[in-house]
């Protein structure tokens, strides 16, 4: 049987306490908190509402996905460079390239589409088409990275809809 022991005084507790070990990033591999809003995964039987800005800030991102159709599916990789100016309210500039992998057939895999307000606001999706679409999300560079947070939620079906879809373009090209 374990005996409880109260310790009161602070001399003790401070000598028990500067024993126990800590741990920390580099020692124990822990990450930052910045790092868990900047990479997350998931699958749902909706489109994705993979983030989104509000306002006419500048910024430059670069995103990687590794994007899957549930039930079996291929996985393929893609890094998604998306940049604007102060002020603009057109749809952002972006370059999604296509990096890797195993593409399903043209109805079967998730695409990618932007949906632009024209005024400063934009939110990027993953639409779900025959299979439920999983994604893993990391930001890998970023001009502001502490305004970034990935949301993965369910998007609004109607937005999703009203989206126009993302080019993607093979890496070189």
């Amino acid at each position: 049987m374990i005996e409880k022991v109260n310790i009161t005084d602070s001399n003790v507790v401070e000598l028990i306490r500067g024993k126990l070990p800590i741990a920390t990033e580099v020692k124990n591999g822990l990450k930052p908190s910045r790092d868990m809003r900047q990479e997350k995964r998931v699958s749902m039987t909706s489109s994705i509402l993979l983030f989104e800005r509000k306002d006419t800030s500048s910024f430059s991102d670069g995103i990687l996905f590794s994007v899957q159709s549930y039930g079996g599916g291929p996985v393929a990789l893609y890094f998604l460079s998306i940049y604007r100016s102060e002020g603009v309210t057109a749809a952002p500039s972006y370059k999604l390239n296509l990096i890797g992998g195993v593409l399903g057939t043209e109805n079967a895999r998730p695409k990618f589409k932007l949906y632009n307000t024209d005024t400063g606001a934009f939110k990027v999706f993953l639409e779900r088409r025959d299979y439920t679409p999983g994604v893993y999300a990391k930001l890998l560079s970023s001009y502001h990275p502490t305004t970034f947070e990935f949301i993965l939620e369910a998007a609004d079906e109607s937005e999703v809809t009203a989206a126009s879809y993302m080019e993607e373009s093979k890496v070189g090209e």
